[in-house]
């Protein structure tokens, strides 16, 4: 399963479903499909999202994609970026990876799988994919 850490601060945020996207810069390619985050400092501490869409963009797009201009203006978009990627710039290129909250994956995940015994990790992942987006697993 895909893996990305979270600072600890933003894991409520995760939790509760206020947190719906991730800018991410020169790290793993994330696709859509299962996503487990882990709490940065607390590895015990994880949750699981189904990533529903992934885009490549220049950092100073990403706010305008997630709808979040007024919060995050550009120079604060790069201050905060700069606290985990202290090389970043505004041009630089950073996939935006968009997901459902995790309750929302939780009931994905049994409204898809319902009724059906066999439930390997292959298996609910194609079962999900295929309620999410109508289509068959690449």
């Amino acid at each position: 399963m895909q893996t990305l850490m979270v600072v600890s601060r933003l894991f409520p945020d995760l939790l509760n479903g206020n947190k719906r996207s991730t800018i991410r810069f020169s790290e793993l390619h994330i696709e859509p499909g299962y996503l487990r985050y882990e709490c940065e400092g607390k590895p015990s501490q994880t949750t699981v999202v189904w990533v529903t869409r992934c885009t490549y963009m220049p950092l100073n797009k990403a706010a305008a994609f997630c709808s979040m201009e007024a919060m995050w203006p550009p120079m604060v978009m790069l201050e905060a970026m700069r606290e985990h990627y202290p090389l970043i710039q505004l041009s630089d290129t950073v996939q935006v990876v968009e997901h459902y909250t995790p309750e929302q994956t939780k009931n994905l995940s049994q409204r898809c799988v319902s009724g059906v015994s066999h439930t390997s990790s292959d298996f609910m992942e194609r079962a999900v994919h295929l309620c999410c987006t109508g289509s068959t697993y690449p």
